[in-house]
């Protein structure tokens, strides 16, 4: 009777650190389901107020496997090399909205094979115990039982330090939403999202082009001869679509307009030799932009 008993309170013991376990492994691919939805977020602006498409990258990963995830994970958390970021150049301009990215880590290669090699060992840990612990001991022999507790125990022990280290990134990752929520609660933020789709658009990058690589020596320059620039490096159809665009949402009808609009730039006239008027700008001190 006491050997029942002693079974019985073992198997019981057994299954609550078999719950531990599961529970332990559903915290972490939670993790991993929240850094990946919160790696490449859009917000932008309607007649609604800001919208994200956090709900859209959410169902993206509700179907997915863990395997999957965390194979997702490390190719988009961490990176051997800071030209981690490939040029996208889109033409539509449908919205405002700013695009907000969390990570890459920079990491060396060894950092880089320890995480993916525990991430694998750990995929093959939760595996072996959703679909093989139960047939693997007998339940109704003592030393059995003990021995599956032993592996329980041991099992958690070997995945705690890596759902340590996920949740130390989630926190950090949490505190830098924190601070950009702040941010994006500002005039300051509000005013960003409401001017990104301006300042990303063809013209801009052909001004800020222009005036990097044409400017005079006393560092301004012509913007007539930047809307020749621009006319010749951009799609044409693509420059009408987009300025219609601009005129709709921002109300500028001309390049001038638009570089002061963007705040980007300081803009003022000086007489020509026929008695006109030459528009000349140049970047504001202080604003570094790389135009690739």
């Amino acid at each position: 009777m006491e050997a029942n008993i002693e079974l019985d309170d073992l198997i019981r013991e057994v299954q609550r650190k078999l719950g531990r376990n599961v529970l332990l492994f559903q915290q972490i691919e939670q993790i991993l389901k929240w850094m990946l939805t919160h790696q490449d977020v859009k917000v932008w602006r309607n007649k609604e107020g800001f919208k994200t498409n956090l709900d859209e990258r959410k169902k993206s990963l509700s179907k997915a496997t863990m395997g999957q995830i965390a194979k997702d994970f490390i190719g988009n958390s961490f990176s051997l090399s800071e030209d981690s970021c490939s040029d996208e150049k889109d033409c539509e301009v449908n919205t405002n909205y700013i695009r907000l990215t969390l990570g890459p880590i920079i990491c060396d290669e060894d950092f880089y094979n320890k995480r993916k090699t525990e991430l694998e060992a750990l995929i093959t840990e939760r595996n072996d115990l959703i679909h093989h612990f139960l047939p693997r001991w007998d339940f109704d022999e003592l030393e059995s039982v003990r021995e599956a507790e032993t592996y329980l125990d041991e099992q958690r022990d070997r995945v705690f330090p890596e759902y340590e280290f996920l949740k130390s990134l989630i926190e950090n990752s949490q505190e830098d939403r924190k601070q950009l929520i702040d941010y994006l609660s500002s005039d300051e933020g509000r005013k960003d999202v409401i001017l990104s789709t301006l300042r990303g658009s063809h013209h801009l990058f052909g001004l800020i082009n222009y005036a990097n690589t044409k400017q005079r020596n006393d560092g301004w320059a012509v913007l007539d001869a930047a809307q020749s620039f621009i006319r010749q490096n951009y799609d044409e159809n693509c420059l009408i679509y987009e300025l219609t665009w601009i005129k709709k949402n921002y109300q500028c009808k001309t390049l001038k307009e638009i570089a002061n609009k963007s705040e980007f730039f300081e803009i003022r006239e000086e007489p020509t030799d026929k008695g006109g008027v030459r528009v000349l700008y140049r970047v504001k001190p202080g604003l570094e932009f790389d135009i690739r």
